[in-house]
Protein backbone atom coordinates (compact mmCIF):
# COMPACT_ATOMS: atom_id res chain seq x y z
CA UNK A 1 0.00 0.00 0.00
CA UNK A 2 1.38 3.42 -0.96
CA UNK A 3 2.01 5.95 1.78
CA UNK A 4 1.54 9.06 -0.40
CA UNK A 5 1.15 10.24 -3.97
CA UNK A 6 2.84 13.62 -3.66
CA UNK A 7 0.39 15.03 -6.19
CA UNK A 8 1.87 12.80 -8.88
CA UNK A 9 -0.24 10.52 -11.08
CA UNK A 10 0.58 6.97 -12.04
CA UNK A 11 0.84 8.07 -15.66
CA UNK A 12 3.45 10.68 -14.78
CA UNK A 13 5.42 8.06 -12.88
CA UNK A 14 5.34 5.71 -15.86
CA UNK A 15 6.52 8.43 -18.25
CA UNK A 16 9.32 9.38 -15.85
CA UNK A 17 10.48 5.78 -15.41
CA UNK A 18 10.56 5.27 -19.19
CA UNK A 19 12.61 8.46 -19.56
CA UNK A 20 15.05 7.25 -16.89
CA UNK A 21 15.19 3.87 -18.63
CA UNK A 22 16.18 5.52 -21.91
CA UNK A 23 18.73 7.75 -20.16
CA UNK A 24 20.24 4.76 -18.37
CA UNK A 25 20.54 2.83 -21.63
CA UNK A 26 22.15 5.70 -23.54
CA UNK A 27 24.62 6.40 -20.74
CA UNK A 28 25.66 2.78 -20.30
CA UNK A 29 25.94 2.10 -24.03
CA UNK A 30 28.12 5.20 -24.43
CA UNK A 31 30.38 4.07 -21.59
CA UNK A 32 30.46 0.49 -22.90
CA UNK A 33 31.45 1.58 -26.40
CA UNK A 34 34.34 3.70 -25.16
CA UNK A 35 37.62 1.88 -24.51
CA UNK A 36 38.84 -1.69 -24.94
CA UNK A 37 38.53 -4.46 -22.39
CA UNK A 38 40.59 -3.63 -19.33
CA UNK A 39 42.53 -6.12 -17.22
CA UNK A 40 39.69 -7.96 -15.41
CA UNK A 41 37.34 -7.92 -18.40
CA UNK A 42 40.08 -9.16 -20.70
CA UNK A 43 41.00 -12.04 -18.41
CA UNK A 44 37.35 -13.12 -18.23
CA UNK A 45 37.24 -13.07 -22.04
CA UNK A 46 40.50 -15.04 -22.17
CA UNK A 47 39.19 -17.69 -19.77
CA UNK A 48 36.02 -17.98 -21.86
CA UNK A 49 38.06 -18.45 -25.03
CA UNK A 50 40.49 -20.95 -23.54
CA UNK A 51 37.94 -23.36 -22.02
CA UNK A 52 36.07 -23.44 -25.32
CA UNK A 53 32.67 -24.73 -24.19
CA UNK A 54 29.91 -23.56 -21.81
CA UNK A 55 30.58 -26.60 -19.60
CA UNK A 56 34.18 -25.46 -19.28
CA UNK A 57 33.01 -22.20 -17.72
CA UNK A 58 31.38 -24.10 -14.86
CA UNK A 59 33.94 -26.87 -14.42
CA UNK A 60 37.34 -25.68 -15.70
CA UNK A 61 37.87 -22.13 -14.40
CA UNK A 62 38.78 -22.00 -10.72
CA UNK A 63 39.36 -18.25 -10.59
CA UNK A 64 37.64 -15.38 -8.78
CA UNK A 65 37.37 -13.50 -12.08
CA UNK A 66 35.01 -16.13 -13.47
CA UNK A 67 31.61 -14.47 -13.12
CA UNK A 68 29.78 -17.35 -14.76
CA UNK A 69 26.96 -15.65 -16.70
CA UNK A 70 29.27 -12.90 -17.87
CA UNK A 71 31.94 -15.42 -18.89
CA UNK A 72 29.30 -17.37 -20.81
CA UNK A 73 28.26 -14.21 -22.64
CA UNK A 74 31.89 -13.47 -23.51
CA UNK A 75 32.28 -16.98 -24.87
CA UNK A 76 29.14 -16.63 -27.01
CA UNK A 77 30.21 -13.27 -28.44
CA UNK A 78 33.84 -14.28 -28.99
CA UNK A 79 37.21 -12.81 -28.06
CA UNK A 80 37.24 -10.52 -31.10
CA UNK A 81 33.81 -8.96 -30.50
CA UNK A 82 33.62 -5.16 -30.26
CA UNK A 83 33.87 -4.11 -26.61
CA UNK A 84 30.31 -2.74 -26.58
CA UNK A 85 29.04 -6.19 -27.60
CA UNK A 86 31.15 -7.88 -24.91
CA UNK A 87 29.52 -5.57 -22.36
CA UNK A 88 25.90 -5.90 -23.50
CA UNK A 89 24.90 -8.34 -20.75
CA UNK A 90 25.92 -5.82 -18.11
CA UNK A 91 24.27 -2.97 -20.01
CA UNK A 92 20.99 -4.88 -20.31
CA UNK A 93 20.88 -5.96 -16.67
CA UNK A 94 21.98 -2.53 -15.47
CA UNK A 95 19.17 -0.88 -17.41
CA UNK A 96 16.65 -3.48 -16.20
CA UNK A 97 17.48 -2.51 -12.61
CA UNK A 98 15.88 0.93 -13.13
CA UNK A 99 12.19 -0.09 -13.40
CA UNK A 100 12.69 -2.79 -10.78
CA UNK A 101 14.06 -0.27 -8.28
CA UNK A 102 11.14 2.01 -9.13
CA UNK A 103 8.70 -0.84 -8.46
CA UNK A 104 10.27 -1.45 -5.05
CA UNK A 105 10.06 2.24 -4.14
CA UNK A 106 6.52 2.60 -5.55
CA UNK A 107 5.28 0.70 -2.49
CA UNK A 108 6.25 3.74 -0.44
CA UNK A 109 4.88 6.41 -2.76
CA UNK A 110 4.97 7.83 -6.27
CA UNK A 111 7.69 10.42 -5.58
CA UNK A 112 9.78 7.62 -4.10
CA UNK A 113 9.42 5.59 -7.30
CA UNK A 114 10.53 8.54 -9.43
CA UNK A 115 13.57 9.26 -7.26
CA UNK A 116 14.55 5.59 -7.22
CA UNK A 117 14.38 5.41 -11.02
CA UNK A 118 16.65 8.44 -11.36
CA UNK A 119 19.14 7.21 -8.76
CA UNK A 120 19.47 3.76 -10.26
CA UNK A 121 19.73 5.20 -13.76
CA UNK A 122 22.52 7.68 -13.06
CA UNK A 123 24.37 6.69 -9.87
CA UNK A 124 28.03 6.54 -11.03
CA UNK A 125 28.77 3.28 -9.26
CA UNK A 126 25.93 1.54 -11.11
CA UNK A 127 26.87 3.17 -14.41
CA UNK A 128 30.45 1.95 -13.99
CA UNK A 129 29.54 -1.67 -13.28
CA UNK A 130 26.62 -1.56 -15.70
CA UNK A 131 28.92 -0.81 -18.61
CA UNK A 132 31.75 -3.29 -18.23
CA UNK A 133 31.99 -7.00 -18.97
CA UNK A 134 31.84 -8.33 -15.44
CA UNK A 135 29.19 -9.93 -13.24
CA UNK A 136 28.27 -7.04 -10.96
CA UNK A 137 25.32 -5.63 -12.92
CA UNK A 138 23.59 -9.04 -13.23
CA UNK A 139 24.24 -9.56 -9.52
CA UNK A 140 22.60 -6.22 -8.64
CA UNK A 141 19.56 -7.16 -10.71
CA UNK A 142 19.26 -10.47 -8.85
CA UNK A 143 19.59 -8.57 -5.56
CA UNK A 144 16.75 -6.23 -6.50
CA UNK A 145 14.56 -9.21 -7.43
CA UNK A 146 15.23 -10.72 -3.99
CA UNK A 147 14.46 -7.37 -2.30
CA UNK A 148 11.18 -7.08 -4.21
CA UNK A 149 10.15 -10.62 -3.30
CA UNK A 150 11.04 -10.08 0.37
CA UNK A 151 9.11 -6.80 0.37
CA UNK A 152 5.98 -8.54 -0.97
CA UNK A 153 6.38 -11.38 1.50
CA UNK A 154 6.58 -8.96 4.44
CA UNK A 155 3.50 -7.14 3.14
CA UNK A 156 1.50 -10.38 3.32
CA UNK A 157 1.36 -10.92 -0.42
CA UNK A 158 3.11 -14.27 -0.21
CA UNK A 159 1.32 -16.90 -2.27
CA UNK A 160 3.58 -19.59 -0.91
CA UNK A 161 6.01 -19.35 -3.79
CA UNK A 162 8.11 -16.44 -2.48
CA UNK A 163 10.70 -18.56 -0.57
CA UNK A 164 11.36 -20.64 -3.67
CA UNK A 165 11.59 -17.56 -5.85
CA UNK A 166 14.00 -15.87 -3.46
CA UNK A 167 16.10 -19.05 -3.48
CA UNK A 168 16.07 -19.01 -7.29
CA UNK A 169 17.19 -15.37 -7.38
CA UNK A 170 20.14 -16.23 -5.13
CA UNK A 171 20.97 -19.37 -7.10
CA UNK A 172 21.06 -17.43 -10.38
CA UNK A 173 22.59 -14.27 -8.89
CA UNK A 174 25.46 -16.05 -7.15
CA UNK A 175 26.58 -17.42 -10.50
CA UNK A 176 26.76 -13.78 -11.59
CA UNK A 177 28.89 -12.73 -8.61
CA UNK A 178 29.43 -14.48 -5.29
CA UNK A 179 29.28 -11.29 -3.21
CA UNK A 180 25.48 -11.53 -3.50
CA UNK A 181 25.68 -13.90 -0.54
CA UNK A 182 26.19 -10.89 1.75
CA UNK A 183 22.59 -9.86 1.03
CA UNK A 184 21.11 -13.01 2.55
CA UNK A 185 21.47 -12.06 6.25
CA UNK A 186 20.33 -8.51 5.50
CA UNK A 187 17.11 -9.70 3.84
CA UNK A 188 16.45 -12.34 6.48
CA UNK A 189 17.10 -9.78 9.21
CA UNK A 190 14.64 -7.36 7.59
CA UNK A 191 11.98 -10.05 7.53
CA UNK A 192 12.74 -11.04 11.14
CA UNK A 193 12.39 -7.48 12.49
CA UNK A 194 9.25 -6.77 10.46
CA UNK A 195 7.56 -9.95 11.70
CA UNK A 196 8.66 -9.34 15.29
CA UNK A 197 7.24 -5.80 15.26
CA UNK A 198 3.91 -7.22 14.12
CA UNK A 199 3.92 -10.16 16.54
CA UNK A 200 6.48 -11.96 18.69
CA UNK A 201 10.19 -12.56 18.27
CA UNK A 202 9.74 -16.31 18.68
CA UNK A 203 7.18 -16.57 15.89
CA UNK A 204 9.26 -14.20 13.75
CA UNK A 205 12.38 -16.33 14.16
CA UNK A 206 10.59 -19.55 13.25
CA UNK A 207 8.85 -18.01 10.22
CA UNK A 208 12.03 -16.32 8.99
CA UNK A 209 14.05 -19.53 9.32
CA UNK A 210 11.44 -21.46 7.38
CA UNK A 211 11.05 -18.90 4.61
CA UNK A 212 14.75 -18.26 4.05
CA UNK A 213 15.96 -21.83 4.42
CA UNK A 214 15.62 -22.50 0.66
CA UNK A 215 17.75 -19.43 -0.13
CA UNK A 216 20.37 -20.53 2.39
CA UNK A 217 20.48 -24.01 0.86
CA UNK A 218 20.67 -22.59 -2.67
CA UNK A 219 23.53 -20.31 -1.66
CA UNK A 220 25.43 -23.13 0.02
CA UNK A 221 24.94 -25.28 -3.07
CA UNK A 222 26.32 -22.64 -5.45
CA UNK A 223 29.31 -21.73 -3.28
CA UNK A 224 30.12 -25.39 -2.64
CA UNK A 225 29.92 -26.13 -6.37
CA UNK A 226 32.19 -23.22 -7.30
CA UNK A 227 34.87 -24.18 -4.80
CA UNK A 228 34.54 -27.92 -5.41
CA UNK A 229 34.95 -27.54 -9.16
CA UNK A 230 37.94 -25.25 -8.56
CA UNK A 231 39.46 -27.76 -6.13
CA UNK A 232 39.15 -30.48 -8.76
CA UNK A 233 41.27 -28.31 -11.07
CA UNK A 234 43.97 -27.59 -8.48
CA UNK A 235 42.32 -25.07 -6.18
CA UNK A 236 40.58 -21.71 -6.24
CA UNK A 237 42.84 -18.83 -7.27
CA UNK A 238 42.61 -15.06 -7.00
CA UNK A 239 43.79 -12.58 -9.59
CA UNK A 240 44.85 -10.44 -6.67
CA UNK A 241 44.52 -11.15 -2.97
CA UNK A 242 45.28 -8.51 -0.37
CA UNK A 243 45.08 -8.95 3.38
CA UNK A 244 42.68 -6.77 5.31
CA UNK A 245 43.94 -3.25 5.98
CA UNK A 246 41.97 -0.67 8.02
CA UNK A 247 43.20 2.10 5.73
CA UNK A 248 42.21 0.31 2.54
CA UNK A 249 38.88 -0.66 4.12
CA UNK A 250 38.09 2.96 5.02
CA UNK A 251 39.12 4.17 1.56
CA UNK A 252 36.92 1.58 -0.13
CA UNK A 253 33.86 2.62 1.87
CA UNK A 254 34.55 6.29 1.19
CA UNK A 255 34.85 5.63 -2.53
CA UNK A 256 31.73 3.48 -2.46
CA UNK A 257 29.72 6.29 -0.86
CA UNK A 258 31.19 8.97 -3.12
CA UNK A 259 30.50 7.06 -6.34
CA UNK A 260 27.03 6.07 -5.12
CA UNK A 261 26.01 9.61 -4.21
CA UNK A 262 27.73 11.54 -7.01
CA UNK A 263 30.40 13.03 -4.74
CA UNK A 264 33.48 11.50 -6.37
CA UNK A 265 35.11 14.82 -7.22
CA UNK A 266 35.20 16.02 -3.61
CA UNK A 267 38.02 15.54 -1.07
CA UNK A 268 38.49 12.17 0.58
CA UNK A 269 36.15 11.52 3.48
CA UNK A 270 33.26 13.61 2.17
CA UNK A 271 31.50 10.60 0.66
CA UNK A 272 31.57 8.50 3.81
CA UNK A 273 30.66 11.44 6.05
CA UNK A 274 27.69 12.34 3.86
CA UNK A 275 26.46 8.76 3.82
CA UNK A 276 26.65 8.54 7.62
CA UNK A 277 24.72 11.81 8.04
CA UNK A 278 22.03 10.62 5.61
CA UNK A 279 21.75 7.31 7.44
CA UNK A 280 21.33 9.09 10.77
CA UNK A 281 18.64 11.34 9.33
CA UNK A 282 16.84 8.31 7.90
CA UNK A 283 16.98 6.51 11.25
CA UNK A 284 15.50 9.53 13.04
CA UNK A 285 12.73 9.97 10.46
CA UNK A 286 11.97 6.32 9.71
CA UNK A 287 13.21 4.46 12.79
CA UNK A 288 12.75 0.78 11.87
CA UNK A 289 9.76 1.18 9.61
CA UNK A 290 9.62 -0.18 6.09
CA UNK A 291 12.99 -1.29 4.68
CA UNK A 292 15.08 0.37 7.38
CA UNK A 293 16.14 -2.93 9.04
CA UNK A 294 17.51 -4.08 5.67
CA UNK A 295 19.21 -0.72 5.09
CA UNK A 296 20.86 -0.71 8.52
CA UNK A 297 22.08 -4.29 8.12
CA UNK A 298 23.36 -3.67 4.58
CA UNK A 299 25.06 -0.31 5.16
CA UNK A 300 26.29 -0.59 8.74
CA UNK A 301 26.26 -4.19 10.00
CA UNK A 302 27.69 -5.66 6.78
CA UNK A 303 30.81 -3.42 6.60
CA UNK A 304 31.27 -3.75 10.36
CA UNK A 305 31.28 -7.54 10.01
CA UNK A 306 33.89 -7.32 7.23
CA UNK A 307 36.09 -5.24 9.54
CA UNK A 308 35.52 -7.54 12.51
CA UNK A 309 36.41 -10.65 10.52
CA UNK A 310 39.22 -8.78 8.73
CA UNK A 311 38.20 -10.28 5.39
CA UNK A 312 40.77 -10.08 2.60
CA UNK A 313 40.29 -8.26 -0.72
CA UNK A 314 37.96 -5.84 1.04
CA UNK A 315 39.81 -2.84 -0.40
CA UNK A 316 37.57 -2.75 -3.49
CA UNK A 317 34.39 -0.63 -3.43
CA UNK A 318 32.60 -3.24 -5.57
CA UNK A 319 32.84 -5.60 -2.59
CA UNK A 320 30.13 -3.48 -0.92
CA UNK A 321 27.61 -3.09 -3.75
CA UNK A 322 24.94 -4.37 -1.39
CA UNK A 323 25.47 -1.24 0.72
CA UNK A 324 25.28 0.99 -2.37
CA UNK A 325 21.92 -0.49 -3.39
CA UNK A 326 20.56 -0.11 0.15
CA UNK A 327 21.80 3.48 0.35
CA UNK A 328 20.05 4.40 -2.92
CA UNK A 329 16.78 2.81 -1.78
CA UNK A 330 17.05 4.71 1.50
CA UNK A 331 17.50 8.00 -0.38
CA UNK A 332 14.47 7.22 -2.51
CA UNK A 333 12.29 6.46 0.53
CA UNK A 334 13.32 9.42 2.69
CA UNK A 335 13.69 11.83 -0.23
CA UNK A 336 10.30 10.90 -1.65
CA UNK A 337 8.61 11.45 1.70
CA UNK A 338 10.27 14.87 2.02
CA UNK A 339 9.32 15.84 -1.54
CA UNK A 340 5.68 15.08 -0.79
CA UNK A 341 5.73 17.39 2.25
CA UNK A 342 5.74 21.16 1.57
CA UNK A 343 8.25 23.15 3.60
CA UNK A 344 11.99 23.28 4.35
CA UNK A 345 12.40 19.51 4.03
CA UNK A 346 11.22 19.60 0.43
CA UNK A 347 13.53 22.51 -0.41
CA UNK A 348 16.52 20.78 1.20
CA UNK A 349 15.74 17.54 -0.60
CA UNK A 350 15.40 19.25 -3.97
CA UNK A 351 18.70 21.04 -3.41
CA UNK A 352 20.46 17.85 -2.34
CA UNK A 353 19.12 15.82 -5.25
CA UNK A 354 20.04 18.61 -7.67
CA UNK A 355 23.63 18.72 -6.41
CA UNK A 356 23.82 14.92 -6.52
CA UNK A 357 22.57 14.98 -10.13
CA UNK A 358 25.26 17.48 -11.13
CA UNK A 359 27.92 15.42 -9.36
CA UNK A 360 26.70 12.18 -10.94
CA UNK A 361 26.72 13.66 -14.45
CA UNK A 362 30.23 15.04 -13.97
CA UNK A 363 31.50 11.74 -12.57
CA UNK A 364 29.88 9.70 -15.34
CA UNK A 365 31.36 12.02 -17.96
CA UNK A 366 34.82 11.59 -16.43
CA UNK A 367 34.35 7.80 -16.31
CA UNK A 368 33.36 7.68 -19.98
CA UNK A 369 36.35 9.74 -21.06
CA UNK A 370 38.79 7.79 -18.87
CA UNK A 371 37.55 4.60 -20.61
CA UNK A 372 39.31 2.42 -18.03
CA UNK A 373 42.68 3.59 -19.37
CA UNK A 374 42.04 2.88 -23.07
CA UNK A 375 44.18 -0.30 -23.05
CA UNK A 376 43.53 -0.80 -26.77
CA UNK A 377 45.56 2.31 -27.63
CA UNK A 378 48.80 0.50 -26.81
CA UNK A 379 48.33 -1.66 -29.90
CA UNK A 380 48.30 1.03 -32.60
CA UNK A 381 52.01 2.06 -32.49
CA UNK A 382 53.09 -1.60 -32.50
CA UNK A 383 50.95 -2.49 -35.50
CA UNK A 384 51.95 0.66 -37.37
CA UNK A 385 55.67 -0.09 -36.95
CA UNK A 386 55.48 -3.80 -37.76
CA UNK A 387 52.27 -4.52 -39.71
CA UNK A 388 51.40 -8.19 -39.93
CA UNK A 389 54.14 -9.27 -37.54
CA UNK A 390 53.63 -7.11 -34.46
CA UNK A 391 55.37 -8.22 -31.29
CA UNK A 392 55.50 -6.86 -27.76
CA UNK A 393 57.26 -7.80 -24.53
CA UNK A 394 55.32 -7.60 -21.27
CA UNK A 395 56.80 -7.06 -17.83
CA UNK A 396 54.16 -9.30 -16.22
CA UNK A 397 52.04 -12.19 -17.46
CA UNK A 398 48.94 -10.42 -16.14
CA UNK A 399 49.37 -7.86 -18.95
CA UNK A 400 48.81 -10.49 -21.64
CA UNK A 401 45.00 -10.50 -21.58
CA UNK A 402 44.26 -6.81 -22.40
CA UNK A 403 46.74 -6.87 -25.30
CA UNK A 404 45.42 -10.18 -26.55
CA UNK A 405 41.82 -8.92 -26.43
CA UNK A 406 42.73 -5.69 -28.24
CA UNK A 407 44.60 -7.63 -30.91
CA UNK A 408 41.64 -9.98 -31.41
CA UNK A 409 39.28 -7.02 -31.90
CA UNK A 410 41.73 -5.41 -34.35
CA UNK A 411 42.30 -8.72 -36.16
CA UNK A 412 46.06 -8.46 -35.65
CA UNK A 413 48.26 -11.54 -35.05
CA UNK A 414 50.08 -9.99 -32.10
CA UNK A 415 52.95 -11.98 -30.61
CA UNK A 416 53.46 -11.46 -26.88
CA UNK A 417 56.74 -12.30 -25.15
CA UNK A 418 57.19 -12.97 -21.44
CA UNK A 419 60.94 -13.66 -21.62
CA UNK A 420 63.07 -12.70 -18.58
CA UNK A 421 64.59 -9.82 -20.58
CA UNK A 422 62.99 -7.73 -23.31
CA UNK A 423 63.28 -9.39 -26.71
CA UNK A 424 60.99 -7.14 -28.72
CA UNK A 425 61.07 -3.59 -29.97
CA UNK A 426 58.04 -2.61 -27.85
CA UNK A 427 57.66 -3.08 -24.11
CA UNK A 428 54.34 -2.91 -22.25
CA UNK A 429 53.91 -2.40 -18.51
CA UNK A 430 50.74 -1.90 -16.51
CA UNK A 431 50.34 -0.83 -12.91
CA UNK A 432 53.33 1.27 -11.85
CA UNK A 433 55.51 1.26 -15.01
CA UNK A 434 58.56 3.14 -13.79
CA UNK A 435 58.88 1.22 -10.55
CA UNK A 436 58.44 -2.20 -12.15
CA UNK A 437 60.34 -1.71 -15.40
CA UNK A 438 63.48 0.21 -14.46
CA UNK A 439 65.22 -2.52 -12.38
CA UNK A 440 64.60 -5.16 -15.06
CA UNK A 441 65.90 -2.97 -17.87
CA UNK A 442 68.98 -2.09 -15.85
CA UNK A 443 69.70 -5.78 -15.26
CA UNK A 444 69.20 -6.62 -18.94
CA UNK A 445 71.13 -3.63 -20.28
CA UNK A 446 68.22 -2.46 -22.43
CA UNK A 447 67.38 1.19 -23.02
CA UNK A 448 63.80 2.21 -23.79
CA UNK A 449 61.75 5.38 -23.86
CA UNK A 450 58.01 5.76 -23.18
CA UNK A 451 55.97 6.54 -26.28
CA UNK A 452 52.37 6.14 -25.10
CA UNK A 453 50.51 5.82 -21.81
CA UNK A 454 47.02 5.28 -20.48
CA UNK A 455 45.77 6.66 -17.22
CA UNK A 456 42.61 5.49 -15.56
CA UNK A 457 40.24 7.10 -13.13
CA UNK A 458 37.20 5.97 -11.23
CA UNK A 459 36.51 2.47 -9.99
CA UNK A 460 37.82 0.35 -12.87
CA UNK A 461 40.78 0.23 -15.21
CA UNK A 462 44.54 -0.06 -15.16
CA UNK A 463 47.25 2.50 -15.86
CA UNK A 464 49.78 1.37 -18.45
CA UNK A 465 52.78 2.58 -20.42
CA UNK A 466 54.24 1.49 -23.76
CA UNK A 467 58.00 1.79 -24.34
CA UNK A 468 60.11 1.48 -27.46
CA UNK A 469 63.65 0.16 -27.33
CA UNK A 470 66.25 2.71 -28.39
CA UNK A 471 69.68 1.76 -29.78
CA UNK A 472 72.63 1.72 -27.43
CA UNK A 473 74.65 4.89 -28.27
CA UNK A 474 77.85 2.86 -28.01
Amino acid sequence: MREDTGGVSDREVRIWVVAMLVGAAVLRLTAAANGGLWLDEAWSATFAFEVGTPAGIWFNIGHDNNHHWNTLWLQLTGLGAPPVVSRLLSVATGVAAVPLAAAIAARWGRPQAMIAAALFAFSPILVTYGSEARGYAPMVLALLVAIRLTQRMIAGEDDGAAPGRIAASFFIGLFAQLTLVFALPALAGWHLVARAMAGSWREAAVTTARRFAPAVLASIAVIAFVFASAHARGGFTFGEYTRFSPGHFATALDQLAAYTLGLAGLPAGIGAATAIVLLLIALVVERLRGPMPFIVLATLAFPATVALLRLGNSQFPRYYLLAAVALLLMLARVGGRAMATPGPARVATMLGLGLAAIGALATNDATIHAARGHPERALAPIVAATPGKSRVWVASTRSIAPLRAAAAVAGDPLSISTAPCPDAEFLYVDGSPDDRLAPRLAACGVRAQPIRAGMTGGLSGTAWRLYRVVPDPR
